[in-house]
């Protein structure tokens, strides 16, 4: 159709005519050819998944490793906030503790100073 964009190769130029002439099969052909004499011969009875079928498998791997380590790196994104979470838990836990504490320390001040200054209360409470 006008306008389809496809691979193709030239088989034939027409300057006469003005014309060119294309033929997808022939390009799919010297293809297979290109891939045979780079990765294997068909002489040896071998077809083309089998000459290809190591590549591929090598792409296969790699493109597996890839996506381990992006899974294994989104994981480790996914713990660092959570570690961060608990660590900001755990000091918030500690802070409270202490301010606790302190609030205690500040209540037992009051009451020690008291009973410095008014021994007869404690010991009027105990002869009663």
């Amino acid at each position: 159709a006008a306008g389809e964009k496809v691979d193709a190769q030239i088989t034939a130029i027409d300057k006469k005519q003005r014309r060119v002439y294309l033929s997808i099969k022939a390009r799919e052909v010297d293809e297979v050819e290109e891939v045979k004499s780079t990765y294997g011969s068909s002489d040896s009875g071998a077809v083309l998944g089998d000459i290809l079928g190591k590549a591929i498998e090598e792409k296969q791997a790699q493109e597996e490793s890839l996506v381990e380590a992006k899974a294994q790196k989104k994981n480790e994104e996914k713990k660092e906030p959570q570690q961060k979470l608990e660590q900001k838990n755990d000091e918030n836990q500690k802070q409270k503790i202490e301010q606790k504490n302190a609030e205690a320390e500040e209540q037992k001040e009051p009451q020690a100073k008291a009973e410095q200054k008014n021994p007869e209360a404690e010991d009027s409470s105990i002869t009663e």
